[in-house]
Order: C-alpha cells, then structure tokens, then sequence
C-alpha cells in the first residue's frame, strides 16, 4: 500500500503523519491550512479491500457524512468535508487527540469500575442523540470508541451506519454481514430490520468484555460465534470477576439478551440499567470506608501487629451505656474509640489494615466483640509479660540492635561504621525507655555529620538536640568508641553533586549511565516523535523503560512513531556498545509548534565493540497477539520469563501486550530451534491484532 507522504496534499489539507491503516485505506493526522486546526483525513481508494466501483465508494461516503452530519453531539466526532482528489476518496473529520477503547482493554484491570461505567455511559449518550435523530451506528466496537486525553469519549466511523427509515439489507452484495460479527447482534446477524436495540446490544457486549476482560461470545470461527450469538448465553460475569456489584448479573442478562423486546427499549433505558451497577458500586464503597476501621481493628486484636497499650482497654464494651454526638453505629464507634487511644509502640502499616477482611453485622455481635475484647486482653497481658522478663541485666553480652529499634525514628538506619555497643548501654537504653513512656520523647533523625559530631550517623536526635551519645555521657556510663573519620564520608558523598569531569566522562560501555543527569538536547512536541537517528540499532529507553531501537520507532517500513500517552516531560536515553549515550529531555504539551516531530541524531563512536543487531518487527498490533505455531506444544516467552503456550494465545483469548513497546518473544519448543519474535504494540499500529504463524525448524 501506497501512503502519502508528509507535506504533501489531499484536496485543501496538508498531510502530516499516518495515524492508522485498515482494509478499506488509510487514516491520516492533516493540517487545514484554512482555518489552522488538525484533522483526521479518512482516504478510501477502488480496489481496496471491496469490488466496488469509484461511483459506489463516492456515495457511500457522502452516505456516512450525511449520517454524521445530522448529529452535533460532544460525544460523537464531527465531520468536515467530503470529496475526492484524484483516486483518493476521503472524508476529513475531528480529531482526536487519544486512543481508541481497544487499547485500555488490553489491560482493563487498569481502570477502574467507575472510569469503565463512564466510558459506556458516554458512548450510550451519544448514541442516544443519534437515535433521536434516526441514525443507526451499526458498527459499536472497541475500535470505534476513542477516548481522548481528557476522559472525553467519541463515537467514530459511521460507515456502515443507516437511517432508520432505510429498507437496504444488512448484507452486500456477495453475501457477506456488515459490521464486526464479535460484537453484533442476533437480529443484526439474522439481516433483519434494526432499530436503536441493535446499537445497544453492540455495546452491551464492550461493557461485558469491560468488566471481565473476556468476550461474551468467544468463538474463534465465524460459524461458532454466530451459533453463539444465536443460541447460548455468556458466562455469569460474576464467575469470571468476583469483586464486580452483584447487580451485574442481572444487568448484562437484560442487555444481552436475545429477543429485542426483552433488552431495554432505549438509550434512556440502558442508562437506568447501567445506574443500577453504579448504585450498588457507590454503596459498596460506602460500606467499605464505614468498616475499614473496625476491620483494622479487629486485626490488631488477632495478632497481626504489636498489641496496644493498656489504656486502649479501657474502651468500653458494646453492652456499655454511651452518649455520643452523634448516634453512630457500635462498629464504627468502637473504631474511633481505638483510633483516639494513643497508638501502639509499632503502628500498624495502611496496607496491612487494608488487607483486613469487612466485619459483617451478625446477630452474634456482642458475642463476637466479647471474643475480641479477651484476645485483646490476652495480647496485652502477654506483651506485658515479655517485657519484664527484658528489663533485667542479662549476665551475657546483649545484641546492641533492640535499643537502637526501641528509640529511633521509623526509618532511621544505622550507619555500616556505626561502633560496637557495650552491653549495658543496650540494657540501659531499653529501661529508659521503658520507665518514660509516660513522657515519649519525640525523636527526628539526625541532620548531618556536623551536627552529630559525637554520634553514629542515623542515630535518633531527641527534639531539643540531645542526642543518644550525650545522654549516655550524663549518665556516668562507658562512652563507645567512635570513629570519627569515617562517620562524614557516606554522608559527604551521597549530598555532593557529582563532579563535571565524572558526570562527562563515559562508562565502560560508552554511555552516561542511567542515572546520569546530563541533557544533550531538549526537544518538544503535541504528540509523537520519530527517531531517524544513526545507528538505527541505537536502544532506546524512554522514562526508564527499554521500549525498542530507534529503527522501530522511525515511521518508515513496519515502524511507527513513538506517541506518548501523557503530556510534561519525558527522559529519553539511546545507547549503544561502543557508542556515547545521549540524553535526551522531551517535553509533550499542546502548545508546541509541532505535533510530531523527528529526531535526527548521531550517537559518537568511542571504540569498535560487536553488539546484537535486532532484526525489523514482525509485525504490530495495539495490543492483541494470536499464535499460530507448529509444533503444537510451542511456548511463548519473553526475556526468559514464559508467558504461556502459543496454543493457548487464539483468536478468541489473544495475547495481550502493553505498549507503546516492542516485546523481543521467543518461540520455543522441545527439538526445535527458537524463534525469536518482534512485536511492536502501540495505539497507532494501525492493527488490532498481530497473527503470528511460525513453523519451528528441527534442531
């Protein structure tokens, strides 16, 4: 396939960059030099991907710009013009600065419960306003929902959409079904007449593999997914997601069901149906902070962290007569009551508490607290005892490190040239504690080598000053013996900034090395950059992860350009054996000059030293991976680490890889030579599943 080159024109519009490809033609980012503001250029050509003729393909897309022009909607993306330029036919619409819902599911555990539950109620209200006006998406996928940098949704691509009031068959002319089969309808596979039902099972569908990160109709043959669509029912999505509301189950059995009639009879209705799910989420989440105390609790009563002071017993009981404020429930009142006691010797982490299983409301719950109360009280009572057996002078050496954890600060660390400890001073440090906890001494870490002039680097400082050491010369008690010299140097050489020769000079390898904080050069832009450096083989991290070489992220051949999916600034290091890293700072914000721009540098040869040579990505994809491998038992791995059989990465249940990145795969299998594989995942692959299919030699 031919694509455009930068600069050049299609119509009035200014071609920038290609943003995606599919059967029908190619997506382009374009320029409208009459008003300045970018544009999504979509290009059809005669012969692509259909047997049509230019006169078909013209009116079919005036048809979808007819379509898309009734609607003015903020969550359906608008169209500008319509026309032809040579054997280019195009449609120049919004564009949207984002990615497409088909990236986030390759990942969908990384939104949360509320972010997916808006996505769909956006694309539902869009879909509403196109109902209203008698417009038929026909096509609701993943693919066809974008969702911009600031959470907005947009509804795309009316192609194949039609006015209610239309008779024309959901079928072309050879036979074959409009639309994507994953995601239809049983009507819409049938070829019967739609209405607004249809559009709204399509989205059920997205909202089922939303939340349970699996289809609800996995078939991997075209036969097998239209039986599934006719005649079975997706799995209870509470079996494949535990932790989902329970008003899930009934909800997606409405939405999907098979008979128009049972489904909800419009947008306005699919959005009540989608409310019940946010109900029962905001309640649930209510619950959850109304019991976490007590939950915490309840874990400190059981052992998990150290037991409380005495005073933290005298809380009383659930039977005790109250008189708050405000008329809490017993739970959450005993929580505060424990919170307010002064805290234990070791404070309980927040992930610890978190952890914590929900009390629930039984009828047994004074019973229940009663058990709790005694196993406080038994963990005190213990505590207490260990205690006095450690206030004794032992008659052998005592391990210096109890007294240091008994009075430091959390965090504070001793220091590896801190001097051995007498035994009495550890016996010593510990009683005193002991005796002034009625008085805690609030303790801050020692600020530096002058100011702990006579003390162990990391030793605790009390708040007027006085340090462990000094207190332990007012006691009349042996001094230990420091060693001064060595107590600035660990803390002179992790403060002072490097010095210039240092932070210039190369490492073994050539490069600045990743903590370097040299910047060779700033760039900026609004989105991308391409990297048409030399050597093409220069590694590329970017942030701290290694996400290809620059031959992948160049936008030529099989390569894309680099998009970044946040705005500020980003690191960018290319290294190389033999070469001098550079360093790199580009900034990512909406008022640069360029949306993308190419970064043309030449990594400096200090010695000839042989590295890998990486080959060109086998293919790309915006997440999805399938498998088609011989030998049958072949496995999957990546940087040594095995993924899974290729058997088991189908079409139905791919493999899902995050990007933007190039994944380095490895196909292996027992009396086969490896396979090594290159994977270049990003949201603008243009493609929404790689297929890999490898025969795997014998050894």
């Amino acid at each position: 396939m031919n694509f455009l080159a930068p600069g050049s024109r299609l119509g009035r519009f200014e071609i920038s960059s290609v943003l995606g490809q599919g059967a029908m033609g190619v997506v382009y980012l374009a320029n409208d030099p009459q008003i300045g503001r970018p544009v999504a250029i979509k290009t059809v050509r005669p012969g692509m991907g259909r047997d049509e003729s230019a006169l078909e393909i013209e009116e079919r897309l005036r048809k979808e710009a007819r379509l898309a022009g009734r609607l003015q909607h903020p969550n359906i993306v608008t169209i500008y013009d319509v026309g032809r330029d040579g054997d280019e036919y195009f449609i120049a619409m919004e564009y949207v600065d984002g990615k497409s819902l088909t990236r986030y599911l390759v990942a969908p555990d990384d939104l949360p419960l509320a972010a997916k539950i808006a996505i769909v109620r956006q694309t539902a209200e869009a879909l509403s306003h196109a109902h209203e006006r008698g417009v038929l998406h026909r096509d609701i996928k993943p693919g066809n929902i974008l969702i911009a940098r600031d959470g907005r949704v947009k509804v795309t691509d009316f192609g194949i959409g039609r006015f209610t009031t239309a008779t024309t068959s959901d079928l072309t002319r050879t036979g074959q079904m409009i639309g994507s089969p994953a995601y239809m309808s049983p009507e819409q596979v049938r070829g019967e007449k739609l209405d607004g039902r249809s559009d709204l099972f399509s989205l059920g569908v997205v909202l089922y593999e939303l939340l349970t990160a699996v289809r609800p109709f996995p078939g991997e043959s075209i036969t097998t997914l239209v039986y599934q669509i006719l005649h079975t029912e997706p799995r209870d999505p509470l079996e494949l997601k535990a932790d989902l509301p329970a008003a899930t189950r009934q909800v997606m059995a409405r939405l999907l069901a098979k008979q128009p009639e049972k489904r909800p009879e419009d947008a306005r209705a699919f959005l009540q149906e989608l409310s019940r799910i946010e109900s029962f989420q905001r309640e649930s989440e209510m619950t959850r902070r109304a019991v976490a105390p007590a939950a915490a609790a309840n874990r400190v009563a059981q052992g998990a962290n150290p037991p409380a002071p005495p005073t933290v017993l005298s809380a009383p009981s659930p039977a005790a007569p109250r008189t708050p404020a405000a008329p809490p429930s017993a739970a959450s009142e005993g929580a505060t009551e424990f919170w307010a006691a002064p805290p234990p010797p070791t404070p309980p982490s927040p992930s610890t508490v978190l952890q914590g299983p929900p009390p629930r409301r039984t009828p047994g719950l004074p019973i229940l607290l009663l058990a709790v109360a005694v196993l406080i009280l038994a963990g005190v009572l213990l505590f207490l005892g260990r205690g006095e057996r450690a206030l004794p002078a032992s008659a052998g050496p005592a391990t210096p490190a109890p007294a240091i954890r008994a009075t430091s600060a959390p965090g504070a660390v001793a220091s590896d040239s801190a001097p051995a400890t007498e035994p009495e001073s550890s016996t010593t440090s510990m009683s005193s504690t002991t005796t002034t906890a009625a008085e805690p001494i609030t303790e801050l870490p020692t600020p530096g080598p002058r100011e702990a002039a006579g003390a162990t680097v990391g030793v605790p400082r009390a708040a007027d000053g006085t340090t462990e050491a000094a207190r332990i010369a007012g006691s009349g008690r042996p001094r230990p013996t420091a060693r001064p010299a060595r107590v600035p140097t660990p803390v002179e050489v992790a403060r002072a900034e490097p010095a210039p020769a240092l932070r210039e000079a190369p490492p073994a390898d050539g490069g600045a090395g990743a903590g370097s904080s040299r910047v060779d050069h700033n760039y900026a832009t609004r989105r991308s950059v391409r990297f048409t450096s030399s050597p093409d083989q220069a590694r590329l991290i970017i942030d701290g992860r290694a996400v290809g070489i620059a031959d992948d992220w160049d936008n030529r051949g099989g390569g894309r350009a680099f998009e970044f999916d946040r705005s500020g600034p980003h690191d960018v290091r290319m290294e190389l054996p033999g070469y001098r890293t550079m360093q790199l700072r580009i900034d990512v914000s909406p008022d640069a000059e360029k949306d993308s721009i190419s970064i043309d540098e030449e990594l400096e040869r200090i010695q000839r030293v042989s590295y890998e040579k990486l080959p060109a990505v086998s293919d790309r994809t915006t997440g999805a991976v399938e498998f088609v491998i011989d030998p049958p038992d072949a496995v999957v791995s990546e940087g040594g680490k095995p993924l899974g059989a290729a058997a088991s990465f189908t079409a139905a249940s791919p493999l899902q890889l995050r990007g933007p990145q190039v994944h380095d795969l490895l196909l292996s299998a027992p009396g086969r030579k490896p396979r090594p594989v290159r994977i270049l995942v990003s949201s603008n692959a243009g493609r929404d599943r790689a297929v890999v299919k490898e025969k795997l030699k014998a050894e």
